[in-house]
């Protein structure tokens, strides 16, 4: 009898799933049509990258990230459909623009006979929006809606990282906090480059931990090669390539003094490798366009004229900064990178868009204290070579940008860029602070339900 109610059951849930989707196939397919050609290109690569979405999550064996992957989905579409049916999203226009229409302007070169040509840089994105363009059409949605699906990635691979890195429950709660990150949510859901970065980024770092944790020589091709791509898209990621290099380097002589030779020749072949993706960018110039000459890089007078132009515009700030000689870099770095992760501070609130911005420098100040924690926590699980690893990774590519930023308008968009590490590395004190909070909200819920049961039977 219990198995033919469960069949029916199951049979009713099935037919309920079946015919809901139906129905939003059939609307979807009603607004499609409504719309013109551009908006519905992008509704039907929203529907269809959706289903691939499905399909992904339905292999996750963790439930609630099944859950958070869709939610996820499902919050950076109606972003972008905000965008482009109620009103423009913040940092949407300028750059954004920009991206999108030289992608245009590539598709139609390439289709009026113009030559094919690999463009690596800021308009590296570009580029790919050109490809995108002269393969179906132009649709800008049709473009946020790629990144949408790509943001979403970057969730499961913060889960990823952190399942490496702690267990399965933190990992749950670092999902749940990369979905609902403001800046996160906003850049996938725009047409901006920092979700392929990014992107390009977090699969260079779940490969880097899984290298020091395993030390498995494909691992480590697999994340010089996604920082080299990361790089390709934005020059600044091209720097990080340098700590696992480091790292690597560390292991060689280590295996070298240990007198492991086969294990040293091994590494001894495979640095060929690895030194010829560090040297793929020195040698074609590719990803390099706004660096100019290495060795400006450590001339101080060099770095103070580059914040002289950086610190401009309204939202410019430590604009009386004088950098002319390796003494001023030790207050500078600092002080920059403060500015950097917590600008715009309350003497800086100008207008009322900055006061959004002084929220966001809140969220990443919250972060940064629970990485403290969380960096002890990584050392205590996985040892002092995956902790150095990450504190050498997150610390180099800040400091990069932080030396290349002189506005909170600009510092907003490149800490994105490091919000999913600092979420990973601050898991345990987000599980922590769920349970100290909300946990003890449901115990209690779960306690007095139990209690008014027990009367009831009484």
């Amino acid at each position: 009898m219990k198995k033919r109610m469960q069949l029916e059951y199951n049979l009713k849930t099935r037919f309920s799933e079946i015919v809901s989707c139906l129905v939003c196939v059939l609307i979807t397919v009603l607004i499609t049509v409504m719309l013109p050609a551009s908006e519905a290109i992008g509704i039907a690569a929203l529907c269809i990258l959706f289903f691939l979405l499905i399909c992904f999550v339905f292999w996750q064996p963790n439930k609630e990230l099944r859950k958070v992957l869709i939610i996820a989905f499902l919050l950076r579409t109606a972003l972008a459909l905000i965008h482009v049916f109620v009103v423009p999203l913040p940092d949407s226009q300028a750059d954004a623009v920009a991206f999108e229409r030289v992608g245009w302007e590539l598709a139609q070169g390439w289709a009026a006979g113009a030559p094919f040509e690999f463009i690596t840089g800021a308009y590296l994105y570009s580029w790919f929006i050109g490809i995108v363009y002269f393969v179906i059409d132009r649709s800008p949605l049709l473009i946020q809606a790629l990144n949408v699906f790509w943001g979403t990635l970057i969730i499961y691979i913060a889960a990823s990282v952190s399942g490496e890195l702690f267990d399965s429950r933190t990992s749950t709660f670092v999902a749940w906090v990369a979905c609902l990150f403001p800046a996160l949510l906003l850049y996938s859901a725009i047409t901006m480059r920092e979700v392929a970065v990014v992107f390009t980024f977090a699969l260079g770092v779940l490969f880097f931990v899984q290298w020091l944790k395993k030390d498995q020589l494909h691992l480590l091709v697999k994340s010089m090669l996604c920082l080299l791509v990361s790089g390709l898209f934005h020059t600044g990621m091209l720097f990080l390539m340098a700590v696992p290099l480091v790292f690597w380097c560390n292991r060689v002589l280590s295996a070298f003094l240990r007198l492991k030779l086969r294990s040293f020749m091994i590494k001894v072949l495979t640095s060929l490798i690895i030194i010829g993706l560090v040297a793929f960018p020195l040698v074609t110039g590719a990803g390099m366009e706004k660096i100019g000459e290495l060795s400006g890089l450590i001339d101080p007078k060099y770095l103070g004229d580059s914040h002289k132009i950086q610190a401009r515009d309204r939202a410019a700030y430590l604009t009386k900064l004088n950098i002319s000689s390796y003494a001023d870099l030790i207050y500078a770095v600092p002080l920059k990178t403060m500015y950097f992760l917590f600008a715009p501070f309350p003497w800086n609130v100008k207008a009322p868009i900055d006061i959004i911005g002084m929220a966001d420098g809140l969220f990443y100040l919250c972060l940064a204290l629970a990485a403290l924690y969380g960096f002890k926590e990584i050392r205590r699980q996985n040892g002092k070579f995956v902790f150095w690893g990450l504190v050498a990774l997150l610390f180099a590519g800040i400091m990069v940008f932080a030396m290349g930023t002189g506005n909170y308008g600009t510092a907003l968009r490149h800490r994105a860029k490091f919000a999913f590490l600092l979420i990973v590395i601050a898991g345990p004190v987000v599980q922590k602070l769920w349970y100290l909070t909300f946990g003890r909200i449901r115990i209690r819920k779960t306690y007095i339900g139990s209690l008014q049961t027990n009367v009831e039977r009484e």
